[in-house]
């Protein structure tokens, strides 16, 4: 229900939620694999986009174990760690379980966007979801959100990361439960809407 949010501050908005789910066909052992839902959105550009991630404790919420590092350290503020995008760096970096994570915000003034996502934290176990090799292994990290900088390749995304349930010895099904919420207009308007409804 994004319509009265923004209507008073003249913005178009949309929004939509999406339930994924992962059911293993057959029992195996969650030493030999493990599996969650992950929700990944992609969007173009990357530079000049500013990323919050709110969190109760914004100064340790950030993974920086996946890949690469910002050319820009994040910022903290009481309500979020800020993340500065764009360059020519690829990287990812998650948002802790431990830090209890609330929701990533992200600012694309040159495109006059507002994208917000936001994740209900899932039963069971989180593990360590990048793609690439992790030499701590796989619960080397737990992350409810990710965030990926595509640098020179002109993209970005936001990511929201579900758990590893077990069951009876086996991997069971999983379910991740993403709300994904947009609004476009005057970066102005958009700058007054995250003050008021994230206190960033």
């Amino acid at each position: 229900p994004a319509a009265r949010l923004v209507s008073r501050l003249g913005l178009q908005a949309v929004g939509y939620r999406c339930r994924d789910i992962i059911k293993p066909m057959e029992k195996f052992d969650p030493a030999q694999m493990i599996v969650a839902p992950w929700s990944l959105e992609q969007f173009p550009g990357g530079e000049g986009v500013s990323v919050f991630a709110g969190a109760e404790r914004p100064e340790s919420a950030i993974n920086f174990d996946f890949y690469g590092m910002p050319e820009r350290m994040p910022e903290y503020s009481a309500a979020a760690a800020r993340l500065f995008l764009g360059g020519q760096s690829k990287y990812q970096v998650g948002v802790k379980v431990a830090a209890s994570p609330k929701w990533l915000v992200a600012l694309d003034p040159a495109r006059e966007l507002l994208i917000v996502r936001t994740a209900a934290l899932s039963e069971g176990r989180y593990f360590n979801i990048a793609d690439n090799d992790q030499p701590n292994g796989p619960y080397s990290a737990a992350d409810l959100y990710s965030v990926f900088n595509g640098g020179s390749l002109g993209f970005f995304e936001l990511e929201t990361i579900g758990a590893l349930r077990v069951l009876a010895g086996g991997t069971a099904q999983s379910a991740l439960s993403s709300d994904t919420w947009i609004a476009r207009g005057p970066v102005p308007a958009l700058q007054r809407l995250t003050a008021e409804c994230w206190g960033v």
